[in-house]
C-alpha cells in the first residue's frame, strides 16, 4: 500500500526588472545550498497562504515588495536539513515584479550580494542544477508572455 508523502511546502519569486532578473547570493556558511546563487523564497509556514509566504519571504530576503505574477513552475526536491538528511519539499515558483525601483536591501543573515541578470548572462553565476531549471523556465515563460 502506497504511502502519503509528507513534505514541506516551499515557495520562490522570479523578479523581473524589465528583462532582468533578480538573484541573491546565499552565505556560504548555511546548511542548505551555500554560496549559490538563488530567486527569493522560502519555507510557507504553518496556516500561512501561499502568496502570503511568497510576499512575506521577498520582504525579509530583499526589503523589496512585489506584484504577484503567475506561477511557472513547480517540483519537488529534497531541502538539505544537515548531518546528510534532508526532507522532501514541493517548491512553486511565480513571476513577480517590484513595487517600486527600490534596491534590494539583503537580509546580512542569508544573502551576501544581489544581482540583476540578463538571460544571457544568468549562466555566469554559479547556482544548483534545479535552479538552473527555474531560472531558464522564468526567462521562457516571462518572454512567451510578454509581459
Amino acid at each position: 500500500m502506497a504511502r502519503n508523502l509528507c513534505a514541506e511546502v516551499c515557495v520562490g519569486a522570479a523578479i523581473f526588472r524589465g528583462p532582468e532578473l533578480l538573484l541573491i547570493r546565499r552565505r556560504t556558511d548555511l546548511r542548505a545550498f551555500p554560496g549559490t546563487w538563488d530567486i527569493p523564497g522560502g519555507h510557507v509556514e504553518q496556516g500561512e497562504s501561499i502568496p502570503g509566504a511568497l510576499r512575506r519571504e521577498v520582504t525579509e530576503e530583499t526589503g523589496l515588495s512585489i506584484r504577484l505574477g503567475t506561477p511557472f513552475h513547480s517540483g519537488l526536491f529534497d531541502y538539505p536539513v544537515g548531518w546528510g538528511r534532508s526532507v522532501p519539499t514541493i517548491e512553486v515558483d511565480f513571476l513577480c515584479t517590484p513595487r517600486t525601483s527600490a534596491r534590494p536591501r539583503l537580509n546580512p543573515a542569508e544573502h551576501t550580494e544581489f544581482a540583476w541578470v540578463s538571460e544571457d548572462g544568468a549562466p555566469e553565476y554559479p547556482t544548483t542544477e534545479r535552479l538552473t531549471r527555474i531560472i531558464r523556465a522564468a526567462f521562457s515563460t516571462k518572454s512567451g508572455s510578454r509581459s
